[in-house]
């Protein structure tokens, strides 16, 4: 069984359907097993899905700690953290809870941290639990449609044998 490569911790359940319909559109590319983890849904056929291999997990912190304390999901191999919308996560309570996971997680993975604010508690989070992190602030009026450069992979691309592995082992894209 492969191991969870890529985790998205999400402070909703909305914003956690959300994302796991974007990444499923990465499925049509490449085979990537995706489960989306929160609360309402039924836990057992999240546990029976977490049987085979899931490369991505697309979780809120209350029922992915549910499923780390049932032994249902390993992070011990993970590669990749995305924490979306840390401040409304630490805003709704959620800062042990996103502690408690990351520990769960081992300290050479990426973390991204994705925030509409950055205040002291998103900078005290990411400064506890990522190497030199990076802030990218994008102010709203210098972003303009001429500011903007978009290059687009099709599947056709992948299709003509192309080599898109390495293009897809190193992006990540979470649409919110």
């Amino acid at each position: 069984m492969e191991s969870v490569q890529c985790l998205i911790i999400t402070p909703t359940r909305e914003l956690a359907i959300q994302i796991t319909d974007e990444a499923n559109k990465l499925t049509k590319i490449k085979i990537i097993n995706i489960l989306a983890a929160y609360g309402g849904k039924d836990i057992g056929s999240q546990i029976r899905k977490l049987k085979n291999s899931i490369h991505m997990i697309i979780a809120t912190p209350g029922r992915l700690l549910d499923h780390i304390s049932r032994d249902t999901v390993d992070l011990s191999k993970l590669k990749t953290l995305v924490i979306d919308e840390a401040d409304q996560m630490l805003l709704m309570g959620f800062k042990k809870e996103v502690e408690d996971i990351i520990k769960e997680t081992p300290k050479t993975r990426q973390t991204l941290c994705f925030s509409a604010t950055l205040d002291s508690d998103v900078k005290k989070l990411a400064y506890k639990y990522m190497k030199n992190p990076i802030s990218i602030s994008v102010q709203k009026e210098s972003v303009t449609l001429d500011n903007i450069k978009q290059d687009v992979v099709e599947e056709a691309m992948h299709k003509k044998g192309y080599n898109c592995e390495k293009l897809y082992s190193d992006i990540l894209v979470c649409c919110t």
